[in-house]
This record gives structure tokens, C-alpha cells and sequence, in this order.
């Protein structure tokens, strides 16, 4: 038997996740997200040595894929 949606519980534990995480940088920050700042060394991913540079600057980009159907053959 499958439990009934509680939408407004769901909702209500999604706000408080949301308050919860920005509480830390808030506290840390200040409260304007305009001017919290990241040291940037921090985030470098760093390789064994090697061929490679020891590091390098780490990026969050999304991915992007591409599906395409092609209808015939050329």
C-alpha cells in the first residue's frame, strides 16, 4: 500500500534544507550572497606527479548532451 503525498510536509522539509544551507555562509559572510567569496586554491584538483602539472583549476560546468535522429540515410 503506498503512502498518501503530503505535499505541504514536503514542502515544509525543502524550506527548511534551503534556510539550513544558507545559514553557514550567511553566518560566515555575512547575509548579502553578492559578497561571499571563495579562496579559489582550495579548489584546484591536484594530480600525482608526473607527466601532468601538479594542478589545476577545477570548474562546475554542466554537461551537455545532444541527442539527433537522423530519419534517412544520406
Amino acid at each position: 500500500m503506498r503512502r498518501a503525498l503530503n505535499v505541504t510536509r514536503g514542502a515544509a522539509v525543502l524550506w527548511t534544507a534551503a534556510a539550513l544551507s544558507w545559514a553557514t555562509p550567511a553566518a560566515a559572510q555575512g547575509a548579502d550572497p553578492t559578497a561571499w567569496r571563495a579562496d579559489a586554491t582550495k579548489e584546484r584538483i591536484v594530480f600525482a606527479p608526473g607527466i601532468l602539472t601538479r594542478t589545476m583549476r577545477g570548474s562546475n560546468k554542466p554537461t551537455f548532451q545532444q541527442a539527433v535522429t537522423f530519419a534517412t540515410h544520406r
